[in-house]
């Protein structure tokens, strides 16, 4: 499942391909309906795993651009989860990300908060300013607990899913961080 908060990273001394991902540093601050709603027994499946809601709809809502969003496009989000069963995942992904402090997630997230206060890996942090979820001040808490990260790339126009919105930017941000561009 591909988050909007992507990061790459190019270790000194290091082999092979240099790893792109995802990382959630903090519970989600309250206000996010949504999300609590996706938490509720019943709800939660019906939406989910019933109408394949995560790909079906939310998806959509993140992404500004919608004429890229094109029948292929959100093929590759549908139809690899055609069952209720296969959706599960997503689910249990949502229900996952830490609201309270109590959440059982909530400890493993501050660790890895911890980890990253004053991480020296060189880092690009490329963030979709329209976010609902990871509103900017996720990419706040990134850039003070990352010293040597390159310059942040705010993309104004860009929201959850980067790589819908706005892919060549990303692409040739990446690359050119890495130095293969």
């Amino acid at each position: 499942m591909a988050f909007q908060t992507f990061y790459a990273f190019a270790s000194p001394g290091a082999t092979g391909t240099p790893t792109l991902g995802a990382l959630k540093m903090r519970p989600i601050p309250a206000g996010f309906p949504l999300l609590w709603s996706l938490k509720i027994p019943v709800w939660g499946e019906l939406f989910v795993q019933g109408l394949n809601g995560f790909a079906r709809y939310l998806v959509p809502a993140g992404i500004v651009h919608k004429k890229r969003l094109t029948k292929e496009t959100m093929a590759g989000y549908l139809d690899p989860y055609p069952t209720w069963g296969s959706r599960r995942a997503h689910l249990k992904a949502v229900r996952q990300i830490p609201i309270l402090s109590s959440h059982p997630s909530a400890r493993m997230l501050n660790r890895i908060d911890e980890g990253l206060t004053g991480w020296d890996v060189p880092t690009q942090l490329i963030w979709g300013m329209k976010d609902p979820i990871f509103v900017p001040w996720f990419l706040e808490q990134f850039e003070k607990r990352l010293p040597n990260h390159a310059p942040s790339l705010r993309i104004p126009d860009a929201s959850h899913f980067l790589q819908d919105d706005t892919p060549d930017i990303i692409i040739d941000k990446i690359g050119e961080f890495l130095g293969t561009s």
